[in-house]
């Protein structure tokens, strides 16, 4: 059982969690809905939310709330690649390391291997080909600002051209 309210007693705070219930408070109930608004949550972790006992925060569930900033952190990530990506055919070493030397530069986490792969992988895939792969080489096809246009067009077409799928409960 989950109670909601705009706020709740010391008391009913301490006897919840032995009692087995949840208390959310309209605040945090309207953050996991705009976070659920912004980027919608799998139905599992919002079961964990409203199965929890005892005064239920948003903090007790950080993988909610990081996911944002995980997927901000790989876009620029994304966007890093594509701005240093140069019309030359490069292999995957030396994108690496050419990489390294500007999040040197940069004090940020250098790439690994696989995750530097994984994007490139991405950005050469049939529908974004804002890069060009052959041969586990790679090259930019577009300028940096050309190429981040796309990335973002792609999204938007989504948006607009493909309707929600049939039958799907909400």
């Amino acid at each position: 059982m989950v109670v909601v309210s705009v706020g709740f007693q010391p008391a009913v705070i301490r006897d919840a969690e032995p009692e087995g219930a949840g208390l959310l408070t309209a605040d945090t109930l309207c953050q996991l809905l705009t976070l659920h608004q912004r980027l919608p949550l799998p139905l599992l972790n919002l079961a964990h939310v409203f199965a929890a006992k005892g005064l239920i925060s948003l903090e007790r569930f950080s993988q909610l709330t990081d996911v944002e900033a995980r997927l901000q952190q790989w876009w620029r990530r994304v966007n890093l690649v594509l701005a240093n990506l140069d019309h030359d055919w490069r292999s995957l070493p030396e994108i690496k390391g050419m990489l390294e030397v500007i999040c040197q530069q940069q004090r940020t986490t250098p790439y690994s291997t696989e995750e530097l792969a994984g994007i490139l992988r991405w950005l050469s895939s049939w529908p974004v080909q804002a890069i060009e792969e052959c041969n586990d080489e790679y090259r930019a096809l577009y300028t940096p600002h050309d190429a981040w246009q796309r990335v973002i067009a792609l999204f938007r077409i989504a948006g607009e051209a493909v309707p929600e799928p049939q039958g799907l409960a909400h």
